[in-house]
């Protein structure tokens, strides 16, 4: 851990993230992954969501969660 922290460029980390919509801060490279797949994201949402109303049932909330660059995306 400390030789990747002492060995890494100076400033590498300390670059300000860019400001996107609403004033809202994210770093572009999860912008840009979540733009590259949130149309298939909704669809799949919006398919899970039909599915339930067939079977009679209406969530009331869904939560979405990942780890690591899923994790960085489901912000």
């Amino acid at each position: 851990m400390n030789t990747w922290v002492d060995g890494k460029k100076p400033g590498l980390f300390s670059q300000p993230y860019p400001v996107h919509e609403n004033g809202n801060r994210t770093h572009s490279f999860y912008r840009d992954m979540w733009y590259g797949m949130r149309i298939a994201t909704f669809e799949a949402l919006s398919r899970a969501v039909s599915d339930m109303a067939k079977r009679g049932v209406e969530p009331k909330q869904i939560i979405i969660t990942g780890y690591s660059m899923g994790g960085g995306v489901s912000m």
